[in-house]
């Protein structure tokens, strides 16, 4: 395992995190929404997903170093990227249009890019 490549991978995941983060406002429209009683409270989300985003991170530095030729490294970085843009516009939809139609529509691909 090269650290280098795992720590390029969570300083990415981040900056996804980041700007899925801008997007994301806990407001009146979101506490308007009926939420289903199992839902974990609010305040455990950015915990939860520091942790996934972490472990994305390292996946990739992991699979990066272990890529071998330039087009597998290029496939990786590209599902990568892929991965954190749908990640972004998931946000983008649901807390910035307020179209929880229109992501639970994306997020059919964002769980294919997974």
């Amino acid at each position: 395992m090269n650290l280098k490549y795992v720590l390029i991978g969570i300083a990415c995941s981040f900056i996804t995190a980041s700007i899925g983060g801008s997007l994301t406002t806990l407001d009146q429209w979101y506490f308007s929404l009926q939420q289903p009683n199992w839902k974990p409270p609010d305040s455990l989300f950015p915990v939860i997903w520091s942790i996934i985003f972490i472990f994305i991170g390292i996946s990739f530095g992991v699979s990066y170093g272990k890529a071998g030729n330039t087009e597998n490294k290029r496939k990786l970085i590209f599902c990568f990227l892929f991965n954190a843009l749908l990640n972004i516009l998931w946000s983008f939809l649901y807390f910035y249009l307020k179209r929880p139609d229109f992501a639970l529509l994306e997020v059919v691909f964002l769980w294919g890019s997974i």
